[in-house]
């Protein structure tokens, strides 16, 4: 299927049932790393810093028209499909302090 933007599209041999499980351990260590580690030649931060910057921004307004609207309290869950093996997920849960009990009804799943 051709993508709608200029991407390469790559298959993720790894998620494969006959691929070696001692090679998709690496691999998926390997990805995390790339998530969670800011590489000071091509990087000025990690991408889950980027990624936890902007989710933020994105909850702040969420809220913020939950409370202009009178929602406000019901709590707010953002669901990732695509972690796989957990990718920067806890990275980025863990910048935002979500799950501490000073941001109640906040969490990813």
């Amino acid at each position: 299927m051709p993508l709608p933007y200029n991407r390469p599209r790559f298959i993720e041999l790894h998620e494969q049932t006959w691929f070696p499980s001692f090679l998709r351990q690496p691999i998926q260590t390997m990805l995390t790393t790339a998530w969670t580690t800011r590489f000071p030649i091509f990087q000025a931060f990690a991408p889950c810093e980027a990624v936890s910057d902007t989710l933020e921004r994105v909850v702040d307004c969420v809220e913020e028209e939950d409370r202009l609207s009178g929602k406000e309290g019901e709590g707010l869950r953002i669901v990732d499909c695509c972690s796989g093996a957990g990718g920067p997920i806890s990275a980025i849960e863990r910048r935002l302090k979500w799950g501490s009990p000073s941001s109640p009804g906040q969490s990813l799943s």
